[in-house]
């Protein structure tokens, strides 16, 4: 791909962010529907995070805006990573529109399918970045933006499949909610220690935490196993800290 292609993939991507923020932000007062957190509500999920949680979208979209205006740097332009990732963030927030429509509206099953999507695009994403800043061929912060919204979205899925069920079910589903803890936690593990990346645990922690501030009053057994994978997470976080501070002492 030449460099005015490129310049034109990438500032498509930019402006397709832009759309997916405004319409996340827009859509619900506009059409009058429930939000994302008011839908959850009203299905007996035991996995799904305090309403806060939700607000590190915040810190997601404001990392791919940066990413976004780092790509289109002239020194930036003739560096083909960008063009790999950038196809893939374009079509991940076309469909974190979709999943919104879907979710609001209460087509539950249509959703998980596009949530795995963009798990699954937010994967590739983490994998392709990650690659490039352990080669030391791009910055380590290229790899941030996707390890936060893969970080995320590993955790979202799982909430998202436990609404689903719940809504299928009628009724709390503890076993299940203790798998999907276990889940979270050895995800972290494995990816922190493969990869001495510290975004993605922390994010672990972060939702496992907000876990535990909805359920330590109704279901406190959950919020409990929820807080010991906030705990498992932060461990991994802190251990993924002094490892690639070591490397990069020995490098």
């Amino acid at each position: 791909m030449d460099t005015r292609n490129s310049a034109v993939l990438r500032w498509v991507t930019l402006l397709t962010v832009l759309a997916n923020i405004a319409f996340n932000y827009f859509y619900v007062k506009l059409t009058g529907n429930d939000t994302m957190g008011e839908v959850s509500a009203r299905y007996p999920s035991l996995f799904t995070p305090a309403g806060y949680a939700f607000s590190i979208w915040g810190l997601i979209y404001v990392s791919f805006i940066i990413y976004c205006i780092a790509q289109l740097q002239k020194t930036a332009l003739d560096k083909k990573i960008y063009n790999q990732l950038s196809l893939s963030l374009l079509f991940a927030n076309v469909l974190a529109s979709v999943w919104i429509w879907c979710f609001t509206s209460e087509r539950l099953l249509i959703s998980i399918i596009v949530m795995f999507l963009i798990l699954a695009l937010s994967l590739e994403m983490f994998i392709i970045s990650c690659k490039a800043a352990k080669q030391r061929k791009h910055s380590w912060w290229i790899q941030f933006p996707f390890s936060l919204l893969c970080g995320w979205l590993s955790v979202a899925f799982l909430a998202n499949l436990s609404v689903v069920i719940a809504s299928q079910q009628g009724k709390e589903n503890i076993p299940l909610t203790f798998t999907f803890l276990a889940i979270a936690a050895l995800t972290a593990i494995y990816v922190g220690f493969r990869t001495s990346n510290p975004v993605y645990p922390s994010v672990t922690a972060w939702a496992s935490l907000a876990i535990w501030v909805a359920r330590k009053d109704t279901n406190p057994v959950i919020g409990n196993a929820a807080v010991a994978v906030a705990i498992i997470a932060g461990l991994v976080v802190l251990t993924a800290i002094v490892r690639l501070s070591a490397k990069r002492k020995l490098s």
